[in-house]
């Protein structure tokens, strides 16, 4: 079953720790719950921040203001689906229900019903989200926590897969806290992720083209905000809306995420096509990357888009890589060297590594093997990108 998204809001306790159980055995993610509507102005706030795909509404006092209420609801951002529920069932409010535009009734008791009708609103999400994605892949660079490279590794990921595959490629830094893709790649342009989010209705080539800037031939960048603290970051719906529409416009997108978990990361998971996980073999790092795999579990973000990377690894690390595979119940995808004069060397004179160099190689095989492309060879002292 396709994961999805729920809201909740049921002011029958018996009925909401029925429908409780029944959500608990099945790859659904309750993004907020509450007894009832008491001010909708509020509730569909929550709904357009929260950007859920299916609302569990409780119909049972509200059969005036009902079609109002699910028309507003549909109306919103992320357009859910309305389920009602009810502790009743007469055909008067079955009726009622579904003229107002809930999509199904559901009453006691609740299994196997609520089940059958998520599955069948997954299937269409899935669907309908497989129709809406064409073009470009999206990978996402997460760090287990700060200093660790990440951005430096999104950034050559970004111009290796340029590189070798010719297509359009977009880095779009994702890290309102930190925001350094801007430095690794020197760009001017005043605009940024938030100028994106915004203005979604906006959005077309025209105005995208005013927000990017180029950063290298083929390569374009859209940066961070350049203010050093973000007051009011964008909405879920507002970044998945960016993400989507920047698929029709690259074939490679690479959205440096920043580190551990935040409301970018949690917003973005959706429309990535993979996740680069990266952390080094130091233990606070190696405590911190199995929470965040653990917060992606909990996120039912499939395991198989999570590609873990270790960085900076040196030629006799004290831990093995079978130890750590163990430790962190997953296998490493790829392993990157470290060679902390090169890049020194590269930074000091305000540019990204030379194609030639080992790091780059290893960088750009790491991105050939996404892309199922022909891997260059590496010198023998440094660690094969993979296994």
């Amino acid at each position: 079953m396709y994961s999805i998204s729920i809201a909740i809001s049921i002011s029958t306790s018996e009925l909401w720790e029925e429908i409780s159980a029944c959500l608990q055995t099945l790859p659904v993610r309750v993004v907020f719950e509450q007894a009832g509507v008491e001010d909708p102005a509020i509730f569909l706030e929550k709904i357009e921040q929260c950007a859920p795909d299916v609302v569990l509404l409780d119909v049972a006092h509200s059969q005036e203001t009902l079609p109002e209420l699910i028309r507003q609801i549909r109306a919103c951002t992320s357009h859910p689906a309305v389920i009602a529920v009810n502790t009743t069932s007469t055909p008067d409010e079955i009726l009622g229900a579904i003229r107002a535009g809930a999509r199904e009734y559901i009453y006691p008791p609740c299994s196997p019903s609520l089940p059958q009708a998520l599955e069948k609103l997954a299937a269409e999400r899935q669907k309908t989200a497989e129709i809406a994605r064409p073009g470009g892949r999206t990978i996402g660079v997460v760090s287990a926590k700060g200093g660790l490279g990440a951005t430096t590794l999104a950034c050559h990921a970004a111009t290796e897969i340029q590189r070798r595959t010719g297509h359009d490629t977009l880095i779009m830094d994702l890290d309102l806290s930190a925001g350094l893709v801007r430095s690794f790649i020197k760009t001017s342009s005043r605009y940024s992720i938030l100028d994106a989010c915004s203005n979604v209705h906006r959005l077309d080539k025209s105005f995208w083209r005013a927000l990017v800037t180029n950063g290298h031939t083929g390569l374009e960048v859209l940066g961070a905000p350049i203010e050093s603290e973000v007051k009011d970051p964008p909405g879920p719906s507002q970044l998945r809306h960016v993400l989507k529409f920047a698929r029709t416009q690259y074939e490679w997108i690479i959205a440096d995420l920043g580190r551990g978990r935040s409301a970018m990361l949690s917003g973005a998971l959706d429309e990535l096509d993979e996740l680069l996980v990266v952390t080094t073999m130091e233990v606070p790092a190696l405590l911190q990357v199995k929470q965040l795999l653990q917060y992606l579990k909990e996120r039912r973000y499939s395991q198989q888009r999570i590609k873990l990377v270790l960085n900076r690894v040196v030629r006799r690390p004290e831990l093995s890589i079978p130890d750590l595979e163990k430790l962190l119940g997953m296998s490493v995808f790829a392993i990157i060297g470290n060679d902390y004069k090169t890049l020194y060397e590269a930074s000091s004179e305000g540019r990204l590594l030379m194609p030639d160099t080992q790091l780059c190689k290893q960088i750009g095989n790491m991105m050939a093997r996404l892309a199922g492309l022909e891997e260059i060879p590496t010198s023998k002292r440094f660690f094969s990108a993979f296994f």
